[in-house]
């Protein structure tokens, strides 16, 4: 007996390491829990909330658990022996980090260098968002700009359209033809179906190939849920809602069924927009006096009864996803996506208040036609661990987008057509790999291609005659795109965290210009080959983060920068350039938050972008004339060149002060500074800008009071190209147009009536502010009382 119970002595001694784990109230496991014994550090949790410790050194009585989010505990040497759970007691207020997916890893946001932002469901169910573009902007740090009401092109760091990079579900919409000019695509997207968008600031081409240069907006829908016993679970929503501004009605209707190894989510919206009613109080010259309607003897100008409405500016738009998951087994989860979008036509607001030197109204007609989103998505998931992965993920994607492009001028009966259809097929794989428990690896390939079709008509609106004009761009062209990655991830300590990489991507486009364009080289084929990566390291300070990143992007050019023929403004016209090259962004930033006293977090971003060969428009010629006849009309030549370089610099600030869980305060502000090699400003840099938010939250009650204000914009501050469309603007004492500055406020409430209905009811712009955002074709709205009724099963 004595030498049994010597060798349980011996073999406890080298066995004494004790497991425990810390969990939240909602039993699941804490990640970043240090444990102390006095001052001396010993351990963190991990993911799973688990810490293990050498029980044989222990030396006091007494340890103690310490997390920024929860209470400190203590524990004894009893706890630590047995292997227990201990719950932690959470902080009221305190900032929680938030779960993100920047380049298709999930990630805590301060575990992160680079500088993203979350928008969560119960924002977005709170503050009741139109469009996915309302969306985007509500937390006031993306800037908006719309040329009709149907749109909302996003702007980030001074970079809008095609080199800002739309991703749904991990399915990237950018396509070939996505201009330089602003792009409405993001309205395609549910807002009702949105679970959370991260807004991912900066250069992301390592993981996300070309065009990732001012950012990534990354859209995250609802999943189907699976039930966890053999029961099965059902879901549904539905919600009404109306707006005064614009005439709203807006029906959304979703529902989930889900057993254990298959769940489904299906969801229907229709929104129908009336025409936009605009502020009473502000510039006159954002009014409409009147506008033009085709009747039976031709084009007449009718003398708008309230100068207010902007006549002309209203869509319908519906929406449908249908998602279902199969789980093979634990470890493998096969899904399927449908989504669809389609909307009314939607008339361009912007190009119907263009007037002549007579200031008589220009255009009769002006309208994009139905603009369609159709999207497949297959995609398996897989946690088995082997010898190349932990987690694999292998995804494909079939995309159709039509929309087209109808215009008329007044006295005319031939309105011109061009349909533009893009058909996008991508392929991504994924994975990742855990190489030692400080050492993380990601890496995966991508293939997309893009074919294009373009066909131009002119059809007589009188007779319905139909006869062959230019197309838009070279119908049959082609844009292909492959590339693979690798990112590597490696936490030093629980204060130091370096991540880097590396991704080499080949773009190729093809095509050919049909012989009505007389250009002196009508076949194009470039061949674009990048290597782009980052390196980033975050520093974890006791209340805080700070982050410190280098990276590189590019764009190469697609088939709307080489190919497009277009009047982008009155009176000038885009010609094809088919020698341009791809632009290069060089990017440095500093991202930094701390905590003061629990309550109070302060973040601050300061970057740098240099922008090499920086495609923008620049006057040229076409068989050495300098204007041209476009459709009818003479218009100077333009064409997008590699400019030699462009700087943009600025800052990012935010602030949130949070009391307890009934009241929070946010605000941020964005400042932002441009040069180029030619002393031009460059296109897409906005005015300074931000906002501030009170939130108050009592049981069952929610309430949100916000502003959104702008500085002035000069006019010293536009790109050339922008002086073309003065119009868009008022004048300033020397007669030159500019954006001046304004704010406004928005007052938002919820009331929770049961556990199942909710009543919503909010006011935009309060004040009833007559304001044109820079750079947009389409007045803001007016004073909007909006109303939402919403219930859940």
């Amino acid at each position: 007996m004595k030498l049994i119970a010597f060798y349980i002595f011996l073999f406890s001694s080298f066995t004494s390491v004790a497991q425990i784990k810390v969990v939240n109230k909602y039993l699941r496991g804490v990640r970043g829990v240090e444990l102390y014994n006095g001052s001396a550090y010993l351990a963190t949790s991990l993911d799973n909330g688990e810490i293990k410790i050498d029980t044989s050194k222990i030396g006091s009585d007494i340890w103690t658990l310490k997390h920024q989010y929860f209470y400190p505990k203590k524990i004894t040497k009893q706890d630590l022996r047995l292997s227990s759970t201990i719950l932690l007691r959470e902080k009221t207020n305190t900032f929680k980090p938030v779960l993100i997916t920047p380049g298709r890893r999930a990630t805590l946001s301060n575990e992160i260098a680079s500088k993203v932002h979350t928008i969560s469901a119960k924002k977005i169910s709170l503050l009741q968002p139109q469009t996915t573009a309302d969306l985007i902007g509500i937390d006031n740090k993306v800037y908006i700009q719309k040329s009709q009401q149907g749109g909302g092109s996003p702007m980030m760091r001074g970079f809008a359209t095609s080199r800002i990079l739309l991703v749904m579900d991990d399915v990237r919409m950018n396509t070939a033809i996505f201009r330089e000019g602003n792009v409405q695509n993001v309205i395609s997207i549910d807002p009702f179906t949105i679970e959370s968008t991260d807004i991912v600031f900066g250069p992301a081409s390592q993981f996300y190939g070309s065009d990732a240069i001012g950012g990534v907006l990354s859209f995250n829908s609802k999943k189907p849920v699976f039930a966890k016993t053999d029961s099965v679970v059902y879901s549904g929503n539905l919600d009404l809602r109306y707006g005064s501004a614009s005439n709203e009605k807006t029906y959304h209707v979703d529902f989930g069924v889900g057993g254990k190894r298959f769940a489904s989510f299906t969801s229907f919206s229709f929104s129908d927009f009336g025409d936009l009613k605009m502020g009473s109080n502000g510039p006159e010259e954002y009014q409409r006096p009147d506008y033009i309607l085709y009747l039976e003897n031709g084009d007449s100008t009718v003398v708008n009864s309230n100068k207010d409405l902007q006549v002309f500016s209203g869509y319908r738009q519906f929406n449908f996803l249908e998602k279902i998951s199969f789980k093979a087994n634990k470890n493998t989860t096969l899904n399927y996506g449908l989504y669809f979008s389609n909307t009314s036509d939607i008339p361009r607001y912007d190009r119907l208040i263009v007037r002549n030197t007579r200031n008589e109204l220009v255009n009769g007609d002006w309208y994009y036609g139905p603009q369609r989103w159709l999207m497949h998505k297959l995609n398996l998931k897989s946690t088995k661990k082997t010898v190349i992965s932990d987690s694999l993920e292998v995804s494909l994607a079939y995309q159709n987008f039509k929309e087209s492009r109808n215009d008329r001028e007044v006295g005319r009966t031939e309105l011109r057509i061009r349909s533009e259809e893009v058909d996008a097929i991508s392929g991504n794989i994924d994975l990742q790999k855990r190489l030692s428990r400080k050492t993380k690896l990601s890496y995966g390939a991508e293939y997309i291609y893009n074919l294009v079709g373009s066909v131009g008509q002119i059809r007589n609106i009188e007779n319905g005659g139909l006869k062959p004009t230019s197309s838009r761009y070279p119908d049959g062209s082609t844009w292909t795109s492959s590339g693979v990655y690798a990112n590597l991830t490696n936490r030093w300590n629980i204060r130091h965290r370096t991540e880097g990489g590396l991704r080499v991507n080949r773009v190729a486009v093809a095509g050919e210009f049909d012989s009505s364009y007389n250009l002196p080289n009508p076949i194009f084929n470039t061949d674009n080959t990048a290597i782009t990566g980052s390196i980033s390291h975050l520093y974890s300070l006791k209340n805080g983060t700070l982050g410190v990143v280098a990276s590189t992007a590019f764009r190469s050019p697609n088939i709307d920068d080489i190919g497009k023929v277009f009047d982008r403004s009155p009176n000038t016209v885009i010609v094809p350039n088919t020698d341009l090259r791809p632009e290069y962004a060089y990017n440095g930033e500093i991202n930094g938050t701390y905590t003061f006293w629990d309550n109070l977090q302060l973040e601050a971003s300061l970057f740098y972008t240099y922008l090499n060969q920086a495609i923008s428009i620049s006057n040229s010629s076409l068989n050495g004339l300098d204007s041209i006849v476009y459709d009818g009309t003479m218009s100077k030549v333009q064409t997008l060149v590699n400019q030699d370089y462009a700087i943009i610099s600025g800052t990012q600030l935010s602030a949130r002060y949070k009391l307890n869980e009934h009241f929070e305060a946010r605000s941020s502000y964005t400042i932002l500074k441009n040069n180029t090699s030619n002393g031009d400003p460059i296109r897409h840099i906005t005015p300074n800008f931000g906002g501030t938010s009170i939130y108050l939250t009592l049981n069952k009650f929610n309430l949100s009071l916000a502003s959104t204000y702008n500085q002035e914009f000069t006019f010293d501050k536009f790109a050339p190209g922008e002086k073309n469309d003065a119009f868009l603007y008022i004048k300033d004492e020397n007669g030159n147009p500019y954006s001046p500055s304004w704010i406004i406020f928005n007052v938002n409430s919820s009331y929770r009536i049961t556990e199942k209905i909710k009543l919503t009811l909010g006011i935009d712009n309060l004040l009833d502010k007559r304001y044109r955002p820079y750079s947009s074709g389409i007045t803001a709205s007016g004073r909007n009382i909006h109303v939402a009724f919403h219930a859940n099963i």
